[in-house]
């Protein structure tokens, strides 16, 4: 399913950040979506369908808010070396587009930086369905509408789905402000009360009386 795309993780368990490459060694056509009021993004315009440049040679997302974003410059690096990128005249430059996740509060103040892209892409690999509190879901919480004290961790995870020859993929990092909901509407991830009951957090929003701040974020 994945055999068109490379993936590989770079994780700093230590600091709970990290950087995730997906690289696209044919080039991809790129789309996208950015909601929210403080977005982490790089090179996001390129996939515009109005721009010149048609294809993507990676997409990478990472911890570390918008400190996070020099991680893809490693990417670019470790394709720039693999003569990989849009032909520009003398040189090649690698596409590489990227959002990060705000994850500062997790553990320590940290993030992936140049080094740390390089080696997500040194270690991407093809059909890589390594899943969990990896690469840049390190850090990665839901519920903290009321602090990062009842935040739970999350993760990333990858889909897959093939119908009629078409295969799609998707990977997300969650990193919500609020819980996670199942095809059911019942709560499967968030904060909980001490009695082991899930604290609702879309009833705490409704209710009002608590302000939520800006920092979450998930990519897919």
């Amino acid at each position: 399913m994945l055999g068109s795309f490379r993936i590989g993780h770079y994780t700093d368990e230590a600091h709970g950040t990290g950087v995730t490459a997906i690289i696209c060694d044919k080039g991809a056509t790129g789309g996208v979506s950015v909601r929210g009021c403080a977005p982490a993004t790089r090179e996001t315009d390129l996939l515009d369908p109005k721009k010149s440049v048609e294809k993507v040679n990676a997409v990478v997302l990472s911890g570390g808010s918008a400190f996070g974003l020099e991680a893809a410059s490693g990417v670019m690096r470790k394709l720039y070396e693999e003569g990989v990128g849009y032909n520009a005249g003398k040189y090649k430059v690698p596409i590489v587009v990227g959002a990060s996740i705000y994850d500062l509060e997790y553990k320590d103040f940290a993030f992936p930086d140049v080094e740390a892209g390089y080696k997500a892409a040194e270690a991407a690999i093809g059909d890589n369905f390594a899943c969990g509190a990896t690469g840049a879901a390190a850090g990665a919480t839901v519920s903290k509408l009321l602090g990062q004290d009842f935040a739970v961790k999350t993760s990333l995870g990858i889909a897959t789905y093939s119908l009629n020859g078409i295969e799609i993929a998707a990977i997300s990092v969650v990193n919500a402000l609020g819980d996670v909901i199942g095809a059911d509407g019942g709560i499967i991830a968030g904060a909980k009360a001490p009695d082991g009951s899930f604290v609702d957090m879309q009833k705490i929003m409704s209710a009002g009386g608590v302000e939520p701040k800006a920092t979450n974020t998930t990519i897919s």
